[in-house]
């Protein structure tokens, strides 16, 4: 049976205009009304970033896919707009009579951003939704840049679109948040994005005939209600545009007006002439219990997912036919807005709710596959999305999604004897983390062990649980035992989870998936963490010489502060430039107390006689086959002048890489020795 603290049973507080999130973790940011927190798509730099010529930009974009960039330059695209993040150029606008393209300005970012279904001037107004998608792009180039020397880059391209369709875009609608969308409110306020975004999901499903209950919101003083069982919804006469020069008969017009009144009223707009906000929150009660849409509609957050299954996410939502409600959090206000279409290269379709005004494809993550090494949070911009995924009417068969448990980063294990207590931890910021129920259902949790040994072998180990988490509530740790029937050995350990009675084992949902796991090693009544990922190796001392006993020593200094002790278990090996290994010793094993510093003695059998003398790489390996230290050594020739046991002071001591060493206390090994003009290789 696992245990937890119920005193850390903590709920993240829902309010109409504000969201609050009780964990101390960074990911847990306070959040008022409704905003976008995507940003645009970086590719791979190279060596030295630097900013772009327009001439550059579209130099590179042509290069990069000349298929879909030829019919745009053969109709004499002009540059009309130059985006700016502080002082970073970071896109520009290229415009012809019919589209638009958005380019990457900085070597970063990636060559194409956007594809535009609208043209571009210089008077042209961006809606305001896009402009601060595109201040998103600019603040992850400003963050790619600061952290340079973190970045690393995958060998394979990208083939994150492959094996899906393309969705032409789903929406025929256009609409906006003045006249006539906002005809029935008070004193010209406009509808708010999530009102807007709302009705054309709705619009696209012509349902329901009428609403449910009654709905109400505050607006200067008063309340504002309407009763949604009295309200039909007139979808026929709704016009799919509503052009200034033309706003439709008054049936027409007071069609879509009673649909954004109702909408807005649904999830307690905060009105005004200008800006007009709402909870995220709102949403899905909104369309369930006023709208009656199916139950199976789920509200996703950006942060507990890596970038391919948030992509996989909202694709599934597309395939079947549903577009999605896409929104997030920013400086200056809220923004929610449609998602709807989908190409094979990997961009969505966005609908802003601005009248048409630069809807389009976008690229929808803050790094490409390519890109690694940064941190899956990037900083926490991710943090800021989230979706409505799979809006329908009531589908037969259907049912609610069941509760999902996930971790903010990974996972933390520490370990006394055999009782294992596991924290989520945002490994990247060297931060506490929790779990979380992050879906809208109460859920009751099981737990197990996953355990993998070196050779692949798994088994899932039912530690218990029925721990129920209601909705968005969070909480910091759980602990429980290994069972003795786990066996001495070397392991990696991590947790599942299973709807309460059931044997639906889960991994814990999270954007790192990489850090889930411990490696672990029982010995008898104890389990240690390999401590390997937390050791500073240096110092090493090797002895390679053909035909003779490899020997190395390294210093070994445990970092971890939260683990009291920890075991490195590793072997060294001799690879060549290819890194094909040449040779290994044994396993070491070694008892790291934290901040610790110990030496690790490692011994194998003679070198090859055929392996040439040179320069070579050695490295310690642990078990799992990962590398966890490198250095250059060379290999010597064959043979031992003499066996020494020489101490006169007027010798000199050098080990096989030439560095002098004192005789006093040598390990025993190969030596080069220089004494009375005579050099020569002893052992000891």
């Amino acid at each position: 049976m696992p245990w937890y603290d119920p005193n850390h049973l903590v709920e993240l507080n829902i309010c109409a205009k504000m969201i609050t999130f009780t964990s101390k973790s960074k990911l847990a940011n306070i959040m008022n009304k409704i905003l976008l927190g995507t940003a645009l798509l970086l590719a791979a730099p190279p060596a030295l970033a630097r900013t772009l010529t327009p001439e550059e930009a579209m130099a590179r974009a042509t290069t990069d896919t000349p298929a879909k960039m030829r019919p745009f330059c053969n109709a004499s695209p002009v540059l009309t707009l130059t985006g700016k993040y502080g002082d970073l150029t970071t896109y520009y606008i290229y415009s012809t009579g019919a589209s638009a393209l958005i380019l990457g300005a900085d070597d970063l970012s990636r060559p194409v951003l956007a594809y535009l279904d609208t043209p571009v001037t210089a008077d042209t107004q961006l809606p305001p939704q896009m402009t601060w998608w595109l201040e998103q792009y600019g603040k992850q180039i400003e963050y790619a840049e600061q952290h340079r020397d973190e970045i690393t880059f995958a060998d394979a391209p990208c083939r994150e679109a492959e094996g899906r369709n393309a969705i032409e875009p789903m929406l025929q609608t256009a609409w906006n948040q003045a006249a006539p969308f906002n005809d029935l409110l008070p004193d010209g306020v406009v509808t708010g994005c999530v009102a807007t975004a709302m009705a054309q999901v709705m619009k696209y499903h012509n349902y329901p005939e009428r609403g449910k209950g009654t709905v109400s919101t505050q607006y200067g003083g008063s309340t504002l209600s309407m009763n949604l069982d009295e309200t039909v919804f007139d979808w026929d006469n709704m016009l799919n545009n509503y052009p200034s020069d033309n706003l439709g008969t008054a049936e027409q017009r007071n069609a879509v007006a009673t649909l954004m009144k109702a909408c807005g009223y649904s999830v307690k707009m905060d009105y005004s002439t200008t800006s007009s906000g709402a909870s995220e929150y709102g949403v899905c009660p909104a369309l369930l219990n006023n709208f009656g849409y199916d139950t199976s509609m789920y509200l996703h957050t950006r942060a507990w997912y890596s970038d391919s299954k948030w992509a996989e996410i909202l694709y599934e939502s597309l395939d079947a036919g549903c577009p999605l409600l896409y929104s997030g959090l920013g400086r200056a206000g809220g923004h929610e807005f449609v998602c709807d279409g989908y190409r094979t290269d990997g961009y969505f379709h966005f609908n802003w709710g601005w009248g048409g005004v630069s809807d389009g494809y976008f690229a929808l993550s803050a790094l490409t596959p390519e890109i690694q090494g940064i941190g899956g949070n990037y900083d926490g911009f991710n943090s800021s999305q989230s979706a409505v995924t799979f809006i329908r009417p009531p589908q037969e068969g259907l049912t609610c999604p069941e509760a999902v448990l996930g971790v903010t980063g990974g996972l933390l294990f520490t370990f006394s004897g055999r009782t294992a207590t596991v924290y989520g931890f945002i490994y990247e910021e060297d931060f506490p983390g929790h779990f979380q129920n992050i879906s809208p259902t109460d859920g009751i949790f099981d737990f197990a062990f996953v355990i993998s040994d070196t050779a692949g072998s798994t088994e899932t180990i039912d530690i218990g649980g029925e721990f129920k988490v209601p909705s968005n509530y969070t909480f910091e740790w759980i602990s429980a035992d290994m069972p003795e029937t786990v066996a001495d050995g070397s392991y990696r350990l991590t947790m599942a989870y299973s709807i309460s009675g059931t044997d639906n084992w889960k991994p814990l949902q999270t954007y790192d998936e990489d850090n889930l796991y411990a490696k672990i090693h029982v010995i008898g009544d104890d389990i240690y963490a390999d401590g390997s990922r937390h050791t500073r190796f240096s110092e090493p001392t090797t002895a390679l010489s053909q035909g003779q006993p490899l020997t190395v020593s390294v210093k070994a200094s445990f970092q971890d502060s939260y683990q009291d002790a920890a075991v490195d278990r590793l072997r060294a090996a001799l690879v060549d430039k290819n890194g094909y290994e040449l040779a290994s010793t044994d396993y070491t094993s070694a008892i790291m107390g934290s901040y610790r510093t110990e030496t690790m003695q490692f011994n194998g059998g003679p070198l090859s006689e055929d392996i040439a003398t040179g320069s070579y790489t050695m490295k310690l390996v642990d078990e799992w086959g990962d590398t966890q230290f490198t250095w250059t050594a060379a290999v010597g020739e064959g043979g031992v002048d003499e066996t020494a046991d020489d101490s006169s002071t007027d010798t000199q001591w050098h080990d096989l890489q030439g560095r002098k060493v004192s005789r006093d206390n040598l390990a025993p090994g190969i030596y080069i020795v220089r004494a009375g003009g005579r050099t020569a290789k002893v052992r000891l």
